[in-house]
């Protein structure tokens, strides 16, 4: 949770620092797709992304959630890296090769520890990590924080 305290206070003063560069054209309404074999896990994050105000769809196996993501845009995924079949860091390196999900934020789920799990996700195109068992409010804040400096990032790249 102190990380994801840590990048939230980070994103916002970099708002403040620059608020030229920043419009209210840059918030859109936002959708994720929350990938988990655990029925219980899948409500718990799409129950925190609701209280968010971010609409979810929740997949409980890879193979469909990569079906999906071929055919639909999404702007946040929550993915769990403990999967059968494709595993979670296994589905990431296939949806960056999607072009509509290059660059979408990826946040993984897992019970294993952050630590010995960082190294993989970077390399497999994640973006952040929460471990098992979470609060709602760290999965809300990590999903606005994500949210709002992707979509921040993608107006300034465009000029507006």
């Amino acid at each position: 949770m102190l990380r994801t305290a840590v990048q939230s206070v980070e994103f916002l003063t970099s708002l403040f620092e620059h608020p030229a560069e920043q419009t209210a054209d840059a918030i859109t309404s936002f959708d994720a797709l929350v990938i988990d074999d655990e029925e219980i896990a899948r409500r718990a994050v799409c129950g925190a992304l609701e209280k968010a105000e971010l609409r979810c769809l929740r997949v409980a196996e890879s193979q469909t959630a990569l079906s999906i993501l071929s055919e639909n845009q999404f702007n946040l995924l929550f993915i769990d890296i403990e999967m059968p079949e494709l595993n979670g860091l296994e589905l990431c390196l296939k949806l960056r090769e999607l072009p509509m999900h290059k660059k979408t934020p990826v946040v993984f789920l897992t019970s294993l520890s952050q630590f010995e799990q960082n190294l993989a996700i970077a390399e497999r195109g994640g973006n952040d990590i929460i471990a098992k068992p979470f609060h709602y409010t760290e999965v809300a804040a990590k999903a606005l924080t994500l949210l709002l400096k992707s979509q921040t990032e993608k107006s300034n790249a465009v000029g507006i």
